[in-house]
């Protein structure tokens, strides 16, 4: 009997995999002109910004050239994100920040006054506590003039009203970094964490220490924008709704990913999935449904990004499909999944602007918003010229799938 349920079960599966790449293939065939049209146009627009480049005595374009990896600037490094001690240390960076200089929380203050409604927003404290300097002050302080403003424990401050990159919150920032190094090498802190743990030495490499002093602080200036915006609860909900939505953006990217590379035959997308990153993620938006003027359910649509084309939208669902098939498996896992079930997300034709992947093959993107872009937007998204295979062979499909399941 066991041995017929799993003849069963894997006969649904091939069958499943066979009905969805025959969708592909369809869904494929109706777009092959539209794509033969686009490349087409897009041959034509080549030759045209050539010959307008040639007349203008321009010197030809260069290639695209790879940004420069900065990473231990602009992030820290998975060994540092996924170390155990890191929560601890940031609890000495925000007491360091927060009550030793500038002085806005006490010692027997909870962590996150913010969440506390009878207590004052931190942005509120921030605007009451440091109030813009005179632009008198500020300009003396530039000119290191005479009874300039000087930077201490005693007497520090950040000018919230300025940009984070201004020259005063750069050298604030500074100021911030030495003396927290140096609180740490006086014994101020203690380098054995609560859990027994050491510092690790690479917690105080300059560029990685500075990067989380840093991100500390920024918390503070958006704090300050939104405390000083014309409707400041507005304001923390937009801030709010963006965190929710870049984080469901990112666990959607990363399910995808991990698919991807479960499954042999998904294994070749993996480059195109961190080429488009999680800002190529579909998102989604809500609406309240009544009945006599009462909430009855909140529905979701699925709102995809304007530049993507259908045909990779149906691949990226198509690994969804398989995504809810590899957590089936128990191996490593959890009988009983942790935390609320996800959003069930309605198909529609809804569509966002935001961040655009370049050099992808020209055959992902959509040709309507490509119609639509002007002469130099088209060299900057730079298409390339080599159709990308959207197919995944039905056969090595149902053969994965019956090896892992």
């Amino acid at each position: 009997m066991l041995s017929g349920a799993f003849t069963a079960m894997n006969t649904q599966l091939n069958d499943f995999a066979r009905n969805v790449m025959q969708s592909m293939h369809e869904m494929q065939e109706e777009q092959r002109r539209e794509w033969e049209r686009e490349r087409r146009e897009l041959d034509e627009q080549t030759k045209i910004l050539k010959a307008a480049i040639n007349q203008a005595g321009a010197p030809p374009r260069r290639a695209p050239r790879k940004p420069k990896q900065r990473a231990s600037r602009s992030e820290l490094p998975d060994h540092i994100k996924e170390h155990p001690c890191l929560v601890f240390f940031h609890e000495y960076i925000r007491d360091y920040i927060d009550r030793v200089l500038l002085k806005w929380k006490k010692a027997d203050d909870d962590e996150d006054e913010d969440e506390h409604e009878e207590q004052k927003p931190l942005g509120v404290v921030l605007v009451e506590m440091f109030p813009p300097l005179p632009q008198e002050d500020y300009d003396n302080y530039i000119d290191r003039g005479p009874g300039a403003f000087k930077m201490s424990k005693q007497n520090f401050r950040f000018d919230f009203s300025r940009k984070p990159s201004d020259p005063f919150n750069k050298d604030a920032l500074y100021f911030a970094v030495k003396t927290f190094r140096a609180a740490l090498d006086d014994g101020t802190y203690n380098k054995i964490f609560r859990n027994g743990q050491p510092l690790p030495d690479t917690f105080l490499h300059p560029p990685y220490l500075t990067y989380m002093v840093k991100n500390h602080v920024n918390y503070h200036f958006k704090m300050y924008r939104e405390a000083v915006s014309r409707d400041p609860e507005e304001a923390r909900e937009k801030r709010l709704s963006s965190n929710n939505r870049s984080g469901r953006k990112h666990k959607l990217f990363m399910e995808r990913l991990a698919t991807a590379q479960t499954f042999p035959p998904l294994n070749r997308h993996v480059d195109l999935l961190n080429a488009v990153g999680p800002a190529g993620m579909s998102d989604d938006e809500s609406e309240d449904e009544f009945q006599g003027g009462v909430h009855v359910r909140t529905r979701y649509f699925r709102v995809r990004p304007i530049w993507r084309n259908h045909l990779f939208e149906a691949m990226l669902h198509t690994m969804d499909d398989y995504t809810r098939l590899r957590k089936r498996s128990k191996i490593g896992r959890k009988c009983r999944p942790t935390g609320p079930p996800g959003r069930q997300r309605e198909p529609s034709d809804r569509t966002y602007s935001g961040e655009v992947p370049a050099n992808l093959s020209y055959s992902l993107y959509d040709g309507q918003w490509i119609r639509s872009l002007p002469e130099w937007q088209l060299v900057e998204v730079n298409r390339s010229k080599e159709k990308y295979d959207l197919n995944v062979s039905s056969v090595a499909l149902s053969r994965a799938l019956g090896e892992d399941f």
